[in-house]
């Protein structure tokens, strides 16, 4: 399952809505499971009570799940919101909940614009940079360490451990478990931070709720890893991906309307995102009874993954699916940020950060490029499927007549490739 911006996702996605909107699959490892695609049978699902997300709820669940570890199977058999259901879900969402309120998001707002500027600033200096490792990722640690009251080299290590923890490699390798035993290690001395020193933040706010006995330590350190997780892996796909979205040529248009200032840029970002979904496909989900998942029928104790950006670009709900189109308007709602009960509680930061970097980026550097070929971009073989590296040119300023080439040579400029760091732990493919 591609991301949209992937090369070759049309192609595949088209042809899975040609034959239906579920459809048989194998994950990683082995695991045969269900995979939603069509836009109403996703919806359905993610309102389904049926489908629940901890396994321990189902007896005998599906090969062996959860006794049996699988690749990207993380998020699944952690303790936090994501993977609760009921009223376990509903209890850990509310400690969540006031992090990310518009008023919340507004602190947060020029955290984010610091780092997004002290981020352009290098690409103006270097003439162009890694769009992953230079923009995304130090937006995404500041949000992390704003969040959880951090200082950066902290947050650092964090965000370095949970993309190792995210990879697509086997839970059970040394070098995975070595990662999730450190993961542990940090997180803990996160909390006794927090006890010594209690601040206006996240992890003050979970450490008073396990004191209060409202949530246990596994809850406690799985809510700190997952807010981890879900800030840094998703802007690392999103923004990315939102800029490849606005660079295809068929885009022209919108990108001139963004860089001039006469565009909405809250409807440009948000059906940008739509194209640009972070999670090729959600946390799994299994089935606690037999039941109809759009015309199929699912056993009990099988999993159930929802694809999101396939169910974005369903032709039967969006018209011209793979064009930025700000004028949508209807009740066909994009599902990049979940839906229903699981609907991502960040989505407002989320909307925050792509949207200044994607303003602030096209704005500076209108003549933006790719220093390489779309067809050598690589991508990992996670959840979220965010590209290794998208080197790109700033083109010409305003007023000077440096530009890009016409079709960039495969590496780049010399001060693209070599500031380019590469991200711990992950191995990129085609």
């Amino acid at each position: 399952m591609p991301g949209t911006a992937e090369s070759g996702a049309r192609q595949v996605y088209e042809r899975l809505h040609d034959v239906g909107p579920v459809h048989r699959v194998t994950l990683p490892g082995g695991l045969a499971a269900w995979a939603v695609t069509g836009f109403d049978a996703l919806k359905a699902a993610a309102r389904d009570r049926r489908l629940v997300h901890d396994p321990n709820r189902v007896r005998g669940a599906w090969h062996g799940v959860p006794v049996r570890r699988y690749p990207l199977d993380g998020v699944s058999v952690g303790r936090h919101v994501l993977s609760a259901d009921a009223d376990d879900h509903a209890r850990l969402r509310r400690l969540l909940r006031p992090f990310f309120t518009p008023e919340a998001v507004a602190l947060c707002a020029p955290v984010v614009r610091q780092a997004v500027d002290r981020a352009l600033d290098r690409f103006a200096e270097r003439g162009g940079g890694d769009l992953v490792a230079d923009l995304a990722l130090p937006v995404a640690t500041a949000a992390v360490a704003h969040l959880l009251g951090l200082s950066t080299p902290r947050t650092q290590e964090l965000v370095a451990l949970s993309l190792r923890l995210s990879s697509s490699a086997h839970p059970q390798e040394p070098a995975m478990t070595a990662a999730a035993a450190a993961m542990t290690k940090q997180l803990t001395a996160v909390v006794a931070h927090a006890r010594r020193r209690p601040a206006d933040n996240l992890t003050t706010a979970l450490l008073a709720a396990y004191r209060g006995g409202a949530v246990s330590r596994n809850e406690l350190l799985g809510s700190l890893s997952f807010v981890v997780f879900a800030a840094v892996d998703s802007t690392l796909a999103v923004i990315p991906a939102a800029v490849l979205q606005l660079l295809a040529a068929p885009q022209r248009e919108v990108r001139r309307s963004l860089i001039e200032g006469t565009a909405d840029e809250v409807s440009v970002v948000e059906d940008t995102i739509r194209l640009a979904a972070p999670f090729t496909y959600g946390v799994w989900r299994f089935a606690a009874e037999p039941l109809s998942l759009g015309g199929q029928c699912v056993d009990a104790g099988h999993p159930v993954v929802l694809c999101f950006p396939a169910a974005n670009v369903d032709p039967r709900v969006w018209p011209a699916a793979w064009r930025v189109r700000p004028d949508r308007s209807g009740p066909a709602r994009h599902v990049s940020f979940g839906y229903g009960p699981h609907f991502c509680p960040g989505a407002k930061l989320g909307r925050l950060q792509v949207r200044t970097a994607l303003v602030e980026l096209f704005r500076r550097f209108p003549g933006l490029c790719l220093a390489v070929g779309r067809e050598e971009l690589l991508c990992h073989e996670n959840i979220t499927r965010h590209f290794v590296a998208v080197p790109v040119l700033t083109g010409p300023y305003r007023g000077s007549g440096r530009s890009c080439p016409a079709r960039p040579a495969a590496g780049g400029g010399p001060a693209v490739i070599q500031g380019t760091k590469g991200l711990p732990g992950q191995e990129g493919r085609a």
